[in-house]
């Protein structure tokens, strides 16, 4: 009982489980999962556990409770499936986790996401989508390859991200956390400063050339002591097995890490940074995308500007310099304006004074100017104040 209280405290503290969700399984007796998906993205299995998540607005607690099924059918939500190896990848280390399917002999759960909820255990979400499954049935499991390939992509990129911003910008950035989906790829890491749009460049530039020498991504398990002693980069908070898995891209990025990858760095395809931002202090996120995502954000860039361009009847090559001579053509209209309308507040005045009025001791006005804006009135104000110790005066301008 210490030990299994042990293990439900590592759970809950260090890989995000909770007690409920892990005593749930307990008594539903489903244990852990062989993940296979390094390997192969399609394989045989058995279903070992159909779960179904309870209606939350009926719980006081706030807590969704599992319930075991031996059978589920079409049309039921909230689905969870326990399989005895599977090749879906589930949620960690900053990696989205896989969607797919699951075929059995007499129907097809889809695979929405997967994750990880205790140490071991492998659980996909989603939902049949035809016909019915059973505890029991030999199914066969399928990674969507796409997703998963893009995903890995991205995954490979950000670890080169690193390497590159490492080299630029010094050891003392560390990764604080990162996203890494089908779509694109997030990297947050310690900085005391912005990155300069020089040394983002140069970032970009060595993702890029890393990618084009086509290294190999090698992965292997080794102890981690000894991976450690070698330079391997370790990320920070994060904890780790006796046993790690080592994920080298041509011996310029060395990292622990049991995400999916591509086997080739070329692979990855166009590497394009998107931004860069504090996200609090001492902490900066840059974001990028790769692959196909890439190529159709520079087509989306490259035809914005020639867009613009051709708003300002120039060429491409030539809208910076356009651009230039507008905001110094706006300036000298500004100028020009602040100048007219200094005369127009001159003109007022002396439409204001040859309307003033003494009544009962108060010079009284009401005037109407022409052209005059909100901060020509501020102006023309501020000057009637002074003509007289007394003044009842309204000024109204038709613009």
């Amino acid at each position: 009982e210490m030990e299994a209280q042990r293990n439900r405290a590592r759970a809950a503290s260090g890989f995000g489980g909770d007690w409920e969700t892990l005593r749930s399984y307990q008594e539903l007796g489903v244990d852990a999962t062989h993940f296979v998906g390094y390997e192969v993205t399609v394989t045989q299995s058995q279903i070992v556990g159909l779960l179904i998540r309870g209606d939350q607005a009926n719980v006081a607690s706030g807590e969704q409770p599992l319930s075991a099924a031996g059978q589920v059918a079409a049309g039921i939500r909230g689905v969870e499936v326990v399989l005895a190896e599977t090749p879906l990848y589930a949620e960690g280390g900053g990696q989205v986790g896989d969607a797919g399917t699951i075929e059995g002999p007499e129907g097809t759960f889809f695979v929405e996401e997967t994750n990880s909820p205790i140490p071991g255990l492998i659980v996909h979400k989603g939902y049949v989508s035809s016909g019915t499954l059973a505890v029991g049935d030999i199914v066969e499991a399928t990674v969507d390859k796409e997703r998963r390939q893009n995903a890995g992509r991205n995954h490979t990129a950000t670890h080169l991200l690193h390497a590159a911003l490492r080299e630029t910008l010094g050891e003392h950035v560390v990764q604080q956390g990162s996203y890494v989906g089908p779509e694109r790829l997030r990297f947050d890491f310690a900085n005391p400063n912005a990155v300069s749009p020089e040394d983002l460049d140069r970032v970009e530039g060595l993702v890029n050339r890393a990618i084009y020498r086509n290294d190999p991504v090698v992965s292997q398990v080794e102890d981690l002591k000894a991976a450690k002693a070698r330079g391997v980069t370790a990320l920070f908070g994060e904890k780790y097995a006796e046993r790690v898995r080592v994920v080298d891209v041509g011996g310029w990025s060395t990292e622990l890490c049991g995400g999916t990858h591509v086997m080739a760095a070329g692979e990855i395809g166009p590497f394009l940074l998107l931004s860069e931002r504090a996200i609090q202090a001492g902490v900066r996120r840059v974001e990028a995308v790769c692959g196909d995502a890439a190529v159709r954000e520079i087509q989306a860039q490259r035809r914005r500007l020639r867009e613009a361009a051709g708003r300002l009847k120039v060429t491409p090559d030539e809208l910076s310099e356009r651009i230039l001579a507008l905001q110094e053509q706006v300036k000298a209209a500004k100028s020009a304006k602040k100048s007219q309308s200094q005369g127009d507040v001159d003109d007022a005045l002396a439409q204001v004074k040859g309307a003033l009025r003494e009544i009962d001791g108060v010079h009284c006005a009401a005037v109407k100017v022409e052209g005059l804006d909100m901060q020509g009135l501020r102006d023309l104000s501020g000057r009637v104040k002074g003509l007289k110790a007394d003044l009842a005066v309204a000024l109204m301008s038709v613009a």
